[in-house]
């Protein structure tokens, strides 16, 4: 029991202890997420969220770039379903 509590305090010291999170690069993920598509489905319909999804994969683009772009939204349309989805 010892060495596991040991082990524990180690890992904690070494690995864990100083970690923080980069923002923008968690900003980014979610915004590139995938996901994200299924919020603009009220707005769009499924078949043009779908469209949205498999172009923003395809092309390495944000989901709300590609609804700009595709799905003929404001960037305020957007903003507001795609906060609907996000706690």
């Amino acid at each position: 029991m010892r060495s596991l509590t040991k082990a524990m305090e180690v890992l904690t010291d070494r690995c864990i202890t100083g970690i923080r999170a980069d923002a923008d690069r968690c900003a980014d993920l979610l915004g590139r997420s995938l996901v994200l598509a299924t919020a603009l489905v009220p707005v769009v319909g499924y078949e043009a969220a779908t469209r949205i999804a498999k172009t923003a994969h395809a092309e390495g683009r944000s989901i709300a770039e590609v609804a700009a772009d595709l799905g003929g939204l404001t960037p305020e349309d957007i903003e507001k379903a795609l906060a609907r989805s996000l706690p």
